[in-house]
């Protein structure tokens, strides 16, 4: 089950093999709820629902704080109070988390906000680990560079920029979506079931 609440991204994989899609805003609680009603017990859960708000501590307001941390961490909170009575009937599962490499454990310039929040996605992803491992809840966090998603669209209007990324980066590209989906199935599958917790 994909949701999102662009509806117009979701058209994009509407009608691919095994793929639901729904509409679905991550920030209404109330919605999560009925979607989790509808969808019943699931044994995996990917939280991926990210903002990137741009700018220092100087020109953070409390609307920016607020959504930053609205979208990027307490929608994970949500999302995974939800599913996570599912997977305890289940006998386990797996929760994955999409935070930031940059911002959350380097820290670079302008991304305030979104470095804070995204930092607290990683502690709520190691309380899940810590909390539910004994229920066989595997809960990990990937910390994804840059990646060519539509999330970056300042590189169509300014190539310059993601060439000057570019270069600082050790394999010299930018990442690509299946470059996170594989770390993704890994984490899911078989050969990664002892692994938990980690980042």
């Amino acid at each position: 089950l994909a949701t999102d609440i662009n509806t117009e991204t979701l058209k994009e994989i509407e009608g691919t093999d095994g793929i639901t899609t729904q509409d679905l805003d991550v920030m209404d609680a109330d919605a999560i709820s009925v979607v989790a009603n509808q969808v019943g017990a699931l044994s995996i859960l990917v939280n991926v629902a990210g903002f990137v708000h741009a700018g220092s501590i100087l020109e953070c307001t409390d609307e920016d704080w607020d959504f930053a941390f609205n979208l990027n961490a307490k929608s994970m909170f949500h999302m995974s109070k939800a599913m996570i009575p599912g997977m305890l009937e289940n006998g386990g599962g797996s929760i994955i988390n999409i935070a930031s490499v940059a911002s959350s454990v380097m820290g670079i310039p302008n991304r305030f906000a979104y470095g804070a929040s995204k930092a607290a996605m990683i502690r709520l992803s190691k309380s899940f680990a810590i909390q539910f491992a004994s229920n066989n809840i595997r809960s990990n966090i990937i910390l994804p560079g840059a990646i060519e998603t539509g999330m970056q669209k300042r590189w169509k209007k300014k190539p310059s920029a993601k060439k000057n990324l570019e270069k600082v980066i050790p394999l010299k590209r930018v990442g690509k979506p299946t470059d996170i989906s594989n770390s993704i199935m890994f984490l899911l599958s078989e050969q990664a079931n002892y692994i938990t917790g980690t980042e």
